[in-house]
């Protein structure tokens, strides 16, 4: 459609047929999904935490901050009491990133 052929120039575009998914999403392993566009404060509101503010503003953007790179698929770092894991990514952005905190191992790792 020329709504696919848009968001494959300019990204994605939400219209009023787009099924709205969460920004954060509990799974039942006791981990969040999170998208990566989600802005870091719901991550802070979520586990009641404050990161330290750099230069980024999403969650993928402080995965790419803490990592220096865009990082592959199961890719993970702990920081502030949380260990954050790529879920999904392409070379040029990271798409789904795992939470949990560094104190809930629960088989993800």
């Amino acid at each position: 459609t020329i709504e696919d052929l848009l968001e494959e120039i300019v990204g994605d575009i939400q219209d009023e047929y787009d099924l709205e998914v969460p920004w954060l999403q509990p799974q039942d392993d006791g981990t969040l999904l999170v998208d990566a566009r989600a802005n870091v404060e719901e991550l802070e509101e979520y586990y009641d935490i404050e990161i330290p503010r750099e230069k980024f503003d999403t969650v993928g953007g402080y995965l790419f901050h803490l990592l220096g790179n865009v990082p592959q698929k199961g890719e993970k770092v702990s920081d502030n009491g949380l260990i954050l894991m790529v879920e999904d990514s392409d070379e040029r952005k990271i798409e789904k990133v795992r939470v949990w905190r560094d104190s809930e191992v629960s088989g993800t790792e």
